[in-house]
């Protein structure tokens, strides 16, 4: 089994994250998606682009659930947006939040965001993407588009890591 709940930092600044140390129902909700593609979806993000899942074979993707009033969430930007700069066309990220699509719009100019974010995302949380893991979760998922790490709430413990833990992360996913 792959991954994830407490980070913590080694001597080479590589992150172990310890599944054990999730809730349990977390444990079982990851068991489900690990290892199997996720639901597709077809939505708008807030610029009005369609975001298809199936089109981003070949490259990693991260698709993150957050929603407004997770201060951690807030903090995490500049981490996803550093991601998003550094791996360029080898990186998808597609943030689903649950406002809407004008909240979501101003959400995005308001903190710099270069990444999709797609709005009304509850609906497609609760429905396929685990809403009981909390906010922020993220969905790790292979150049094939299967999901090889998933990270609940509690995983996100300390914003100020979240680099460290999503480069860790990604390379993880292309080590092959």
């Amino acid at each position: 089994m792959s991954i994830l709940a407490q980070i913590s930092e080694s001597e080479d600044a590589i992150f172990q994250v310890e599944f054990e140390q999730f809730k349990p129902s977390n444990q079982d909700q990851i068991r489900e998606f690990e290892g199997k593609a996720p639901m597709q979806f077809l939505a708008p993000d807030v610029n009005g682009e369609e975001q298809f899942l199936g089109n981003f074979k070949g490259k990693t993707v991260f698709v993150y659930f957050f929603n407004q009033q997770c201060g951690i969430c807030k903090e995490q930007v500049s981490a996803f947006n550093l991601m998003q700069e550094e791996k360029g066309n080898d990186l998808k990220i597609i943030a689903i939040g649950d406002g809407s699509k004008e909240e979501l719009k101003t959400y995005q100019e308001t903190h710099g965001i270069n990444y999709s974010v797609l709005y009304n995302g509850k609906m497609l949380g609760e429905a396929a993407y685990g809403i009981e893991m909390g906010y922020p979760r993220l969905f790790v998922l292979d150049d094939e588009g299967i999901a090889r790490h998933v990270l609940p709430e509690e995983a996100f413990v300390e914003a100020s890591k979240t680099y460290l833990m999503l480069e860790n992360l990604y390379k993880l996913v292309n080590s092959k």
